[in-house]
């Protein structure tokens, strides 16, 4: 058996061009690139993975993590201009609103149960 191939990854980035396209909701995502942290020079096998939005709320000097969100799936990459990649998401519209109900009504059997 090959060995299985997964990304995990913990860094912030930049969003850019939102826009709507066949009813889904789209943005691109810029993970930011550290001199500490070398972002992968290929998110080949991400489709269908997901980017985590992290609430903090500040306890004095420290913070903590208040909430967490499922906030977009990735599912295309581009190689920027200066380097790096933008990953093409389905924003929370798609992925909470035309994507879930073209799930639902593809497996209805499912949903019921």
């Amino acid at each position: 058996m090959p060995p299985s191939r997964h990304l995990q990854q913990l860094t912030n980035g930049t969003v850019s061009g939102e826009r709507t396209t066949g009813g889904y909701d789209l943005f691109d995502f810029a993970p930011t690139d550290y001199p500490d942290f070398t972002l992968p020079g290929d998110y080949e096998g991400t489709s269908g993975g997901a980017v985590w939005r992290i609430y903090l709320k500040l306890e004095g000097e420290s913070r903590k993590i208040a909430a967490i969100r499922l906030w977009n799936m990735p599912f295309y990459q581009m190689k920027k201009d200066r380097g790096g990649h933008a990953l093409t998401c389905h924003g929370m519209g798609g992925v909470y609103g035309a994507l879930l109900n073209a799930i639902l009504a593809q497996w209805p059997e499912e949903a019921a149960g």
